[in-house]
């Protein structure tokens, strides 16, 4: 744990001095992506409840290239393409929880326009993940010691029972953007 806080601690520091963020429209990025990197939840449970997203996900970005991030193997539904997926295992990562080099430059070689953190606890290695993407949009669900690694975050209540209703969230937040978006132009078109 020491040593992850001193991981962060570092990559903090580094992105605020390596980082230009610039203001960006959300929805204008989300209507335009082409690539999107989805971390999918590292705990199994949430995952499985989760997989309902997935085709959501597929038909809402049809026009997109969709991966996944996934550190559970048999937790996948059978219709996402393997060539898709992107496995977090153990021989993937070192003792301290750092991804390799190897994950990290199969990331870097994609080129992500999105990345969305479906983790609703804090998940070191999604963090890394989403950081080495590089994706302009970088989007997670509310979590203080994630707030500088990601520029959106959909706030959700804290006292919520059913971790359903924060993936809920999160997805029609993504949608609604992408819809009101994707509306505004046809309406300018028209």
């Amino acid at each position: 744990m020491f040593l992850q806080n001193l991981y962060l601690m570092s990559i903090r520091f580094r992105h605020r001095i390596t980082s230009h963020d610039t203001p960006i429209d959300f929805c204008a990025h989300l209507r335009d992506a082409h690539k999107l990197l989805i971390m999918l939840p590292a705990n199994s449970e949430e995952q499985k409840g989760f997989n309902r997203y997935i085709k959501k996900f597929t038909s809402t970005f049809s026009n997109a290239e969709l991966y996944f991030i996934s550190q559970n193997e048999k937790a996948l539904p059978n219709y996402v393409a393997k060539d898709k997926i992107i496995y977090v295992t153990k021989d993937k990562v070192n003792s301290w929880n750092y991804p390799h080099h190897s994950l990290l430059d199969t990331i870097k070689a994609h080129s992500f326009d999105v990345c969305i953190d479906c983790n609703i606890k804090f998940n070191f290695v999604s963090i890394i993940l989403c950081i080495t993407s590089d994706a302009k949009v970088r989007i997670c669900l509310e979590e203080p010691r994630r707030e500088p690694f990601y520029n959106l975050q959909i706030k959700t209540a804290r006292q919520t029972s059913s971790k359903l209703k924060c993936y809920n969230k999160l997805f029609h937040f993504i949608k609604s953007c992408r819809i009101q978006q994707i509306e505004r132009q046809s309406v300018v078109t028209a």
